[in-house]
């Protein structure tokens, strides 16, 4: 009896993939806006497919499965009367639940190279919240003008600090025989 609960537990291992068991599929990312009601469009970047249309504030599960080994991204577009439109890209990257699969690895060698990557659960998706904050036209020309600004500033003083005056050069020690 003992043998066999064993032999089910390292079958169920076996023929499953940690991040699959933990994970699953699809993550859940949350879209947020000021202001809210905002028209949120999100495309699959790859076959430019819109997979979800709806308003924020809002969760939605996306699919992180892109094929075998491969994952998806995404293009989230967020627009409102009046504002100017946002595009945020939602990224993909490793699990660390798949990473179990890699501690198990005699045992989970059938979740690590067949489960995890079929089912796409071994990636995750980045960043999980999204809060926009969309500007009106003007507010949108302000912050540009102001980042030229400092950035400009920030050019002139790294100008000046390296042609600072009395900056000597150290020519070593013991060099200056009486």
């Amino acid at each position: 009896m003992i043998v066999k609960m064993i032999l089910i537990l390292l079958a169920t291992v076996m023929l499953s993939g940690c991040a699959s068991i933990v994970a699953g599929s699809h993550r859940e990312i949350s879209i947020r806006s000021t202001p809210s009601d905002a028209v949120v469009s999100i495309q699959e970047r790859e076959s430019k497919q819109i997979v979800h249309k709806g308003q924020t504030p809002l969760i939605v599960p996306l699919s992180t499965k892109g094929g075998y080994f491969k994952s998806k991204q995404y293009d989230v577009t967020i627009s409102k009367e009046g504002y100017a439109t946002k595009t945020i890209n939602i990224d993909s990257f490793l699990s660390g639940w798949y990473a179990g699969n890699i501690i198990l690895w005699p045992v989970a060698v059938i979740g690590g190279l067949i489960i995890d990557p079929l089912t796409g659960a071994m990636w995750s998706l980045t960043p999980k919240n999204i809060d926009a904050i969309l500007e009106t036209p003007d507010q949108f020309k302000d912050r540009e003008l102001r980042e030229q600004k400092e950035t400009e500033l920030k050019k002139e003083r790294e100008k000046t600090d390296t042609e600072q005056p009395g900056q000597g050069t150290f020519t070593g020690w013991g060099s200056d025989k009486k």
